[in-house]
């Protein structure tokens, strides 16, 4: 996981924004994930952001709390 943001609530205003970036990997193919929400409310963005073929396709990953991905903000631009 590149990211595991946190918020208490879904009117704090944080987040995380990766802009105009570049992931590279050496582990071999789709390892790794843009990241996961540490509770309900995670707020990531990668935006104009290179990624090589060590991020796994799905992106994110909602760290076996589906509910989580009704309240998560996860992004990629």
């Amino acid at each position: 996981f590149i990211t595991a943001q946190s918020r208490k609530s879904p009117h704090e205003k944080t987040g995380y924004v990766f802009l105009r970036c570049v992931i590279t990997g050496n582990g071999g193919s789709s390892y790794a994930y843009l990241g996961r929400p540490w509770g309900p409310f995670g707020r990531v963005v990668f935006a104009f952001t290179y990624m090589d073929h060590c991020i796994k396709s799905a992106g994110w990953n909602n760290w076996g709390k589906v509910e989580n991905e009704k309240s998560a903000c996860f992004y990629e631009y």
